[in-house]
């Protein structure tokens, strides 16, 4: 009997191992098959038919949405019609904060160019009040009047002209662009839950356009190209703060040639939107361009069980994570030197910072996890690797949010905002830091001349 039994034991391993080499081996095969190059005419087709994908999505589930649009479309509306000091009337008056100025900039000349509400006139600068005290209630009258709101939620998709944009040039400064690995990854994030969820859970597009730029400051900073990331990461910050934490691993890796490109432009890039539009508002601009949106709500996350409140909380939620992706960056600078320059490295190291958000949050919605999952993808695509993980999580991840997520609406699984905080935030955590955890001898002789080059 134990001879028997050893016999099927041996030969049901045997089975299995032989089934997991044939799993790896198709595995295998269709990555090799994704290395393949495309050039002509398939580059601007794969492009067209990711967008086409994207723009179904979002329509299959009935968006965008206009939920949480207030915080964009009244400063667009009165930057297309020429009124930009009241594109940001005094926080006093307003139901909730305002979103960053660059995408209500680009929205605003985006309204213009399509004459959306211009059959209607604009409220004139007296009907604003003194210091548009009145502002939020006059261009809110006239947008029910002109019918505005919904052909402006459309400008919305632009956002994603901006996150391909962004991801594309980030592949291509590594290697895995003009292959099939390009059109894969706009598929994927064309088709990645946390990145419509920008356009259908909540109306918040800022948020994948700050992505795109956060993508192309690493990768300018990959090609060794300072200046160009200075200004992407500042346009990135005055279009969604968070990109902030994208900046700090930048500043503990740039080459001492790069530091005085980098520190030159970026602040100059930032200075050269913010300060025009602080002195048109008188200062009003101050609070969308430091603080955004982000700060007047507050769901069961963990931060919010221990019962802080008011500025206490918000420093707390905000200050915290960045003192520990500065410590996180410290600890890769001293682990990985000089090879932190590394693309495989550096996104990864990016994409935790940026994970680390979730964990001091004072809310929690689903489409918070989409700048941590565009880097999780770009790191696979970088890594040529397709993960079952990172599926799985996109499908989890359209159940949780505060309003019970994309795919349980109406909820038929009650969870506390805190569990899913619990499950979701170290799982993204995991697989954007796993190739900051691994040995420094995992680095491969490839990696090690690129980082060596760039430096």
């Amino acid at each position: 009997m134990r001879l028997l039994a050893s016999f099927e034991s041996h030969t049901g391993s045997s089975v299995e191992d032989s089934y997991i080499r044939k799993v790896k081996a198709s595995v295998s095969a269709r990555v090799l098959h994704l290395d393949s190059s495309i050039a002509g005419i398939w580059i601007p087709m794969a492009w067209l038919g990711a967008t086409i994908l994207f723009v179904l999505v979002i329509r299959l589930f009935g968006g965008p949405t206009t939920a949480d649009s207030y915080v964009s479309v009244n400063s667009t509306w009165a930057i297309a019609h020429g009124n930009i000091a009241c594109a940001f009337p005094p926080s006093s008056t307003l139901p909730q904060p305002l979103s960053a100025p660059v995408y209500t900039l680009l929205s605003g000349g985006l309204s213009a160019v399509f004459r959306i509400g211009h059959a209607v006139a604009f409220p004139a600068r007296a009907q604003m009040g003194i210091h548009c005290q009145s502002a939020t209630e006059a261009i809110n009258r006239w947008s029910v009047h002109t019918g505005a709101l919904f052909p402006t939620v459309l400008l919305g998709y632009v956002c994603w002209l901006f996150l391909a944009a962004g991801v594309v040039v980030l592949l291509r400064s590594v290697g895995r662009g003009m292959t099939r690995w390009e059109p894969f990854a706009l598929t994927a994030l064309a088709i990645s839950p946390p990145v419509s969820m920008c356009l259908l859970e909540y109306f918040h597009p800022q948020d994948l356009v700050a992505v795109g730029f956060i993508c192309m400051g690493l990768a300018a900073a990959l090609r060794n190209s300072w200046g160009w990331s200075g200004a992407a990461m500042a346009l990135g910050v005055l279009t969604q703060q968070f990109a902030v934490l994208a900046l700090i691993p930048l500043i503990f890796v740039m080459t001492r040639n790069g530091r005085f490109r980098f520190l030159a432009v970026g602040p100059a890039t930032f200075i050269a939107v913010s300060a025009p539009l602080l002195i048109v508002t008188s200062g009003r601009a101050l609070h969308a361009i430091v603080i955004g949106t982000g700060s007047s709500t507050m769901t069961g996350t963990l931060l919010v069980d221990t019962r802080l409140h008011g500025a206490l909380l918000q420093v707390t939620s905000r200050g915290v994570t960045i003192v520990f992706v500065v410590v996180l960056c410290v600890w890769a600078r001293l682990r990985y030197g000089s090879n932190l320059l590394n693309p495989r490295l550096l996104t990864s190291l990016i994409a935790t910072s940026l994970a680390l958000r979730l964990v001091f949050e004072v809310n929690l919605w689903g489409y918070y996890f989409a700048a941590a999952s565009v880097l999780v993808i770009a790191l696979h695509v970088i890594e040529r690797r397709v993960s079952l993980s990172l599926i799985v999580f996109f499908v989890v991840v359209t159940f949780a949010s505060a309003d019970f997520g994309l795919a349980n609406r109406p909820p038929f699984i009650e969870v506390p905002i805190s569990i899913w905080q619990i499950v979701l935030v170290p799982w993204i955590l995991i697989l954007a830091a796993r190739p900051l955890l691994e040995s420094n001898d995992s680095l491969t002789g490839e990696f090690r001349r690129t980082a060596a080059n760039s430096m």
